[in-house]
């Protein structure tokens, strides 16, 4: 992917597993890990270096989220977008590693999705939120760097997260409910995302 500037001026501002076949998926009981299904916020499953081939490079898009509705497009989406030689990762999903498993999503009350987006060379992020602000579906990142100032430059990388389905809105709007990102800490403005569902692939 090249390099591109992350032209929106709140980035510049100083602010501080394998295989799916055969998966058994979870019913109404819970997320199976440590965080409630009712999280407010998104869990991380798996973080990629670059974006997914079969995406492609929109150059007027900061940033795009496919949602898979159910266990088939979430199936398809993981294999399509996790690589089966994916190590482990650490404790927080700001750098490119497995964090969760398919298996584990609650398809009753949330669904799959991928994040393509992008970060500063010097400061790694991770999907914090994901929820409708205004009419419009809101993608937070949120950094673990303690460098004062970050790096301009866009890294792409993608990230396959579950997301409760009370922060989304129908699958028959998403076409038309406009997407942004921001960063922690920003209460409005931010860059403009498109949302897509993953069924609609090309």
């Amino acid at each position: 992917m090249r390099a591109r500037t992350r032209s929106v001026g709140a980035l510049l501002l100083v602010l501080g597993l394998g295989s799916v076949g055969g998966c058994t998926w979870l019913g109404g009981g819970g997320s199976g890990t440590s965080e409630p299904a009712d999280n407010p916020k998104v869990r991380t499953l798996a973080k990629v270096q670059g974006w997914d081939e079969g995406l492609g490079e929109p150059s007027d898009e900061f940033g795009v989220l496919e949602i898979a509705w159910d266990e088939v497009q979430a199936e398809e989406l993981w294999s399509e977008a996790v690589p089966s030689s994916l190590a482990s990762g650490a404790r927080l999903p700001d750098k490119p590693g497995l964090y969760g498993e398919l298996r584990s999503v609650d398809l009753s009350t949330h669904v799959v999705a991928l994040w393509s987006g992008g970060e500063s060379g010097t400061c790694p992020e991770y999907v914090d939120r994901i929820a409708l602000d205004r009419g419009s579906v809101v993608v937070t990142t949120a950094r673990s760097s303690r460098f004062e100032q970050c790096t301009a430059d866009y890294n792409g990388y993608r990230a396959v997260v579950s997301v409760p389905r009370k922060d989304l809105p129908d699958q028959d709007d998403v076409d038309s409910t406009p997407g942004l990102w921001r960063e922690k800490g920003m209460s409005s403005g931010g860059q403009e995302i498109r949302l897509a569902d993953f069924a609609d692939r090309d």
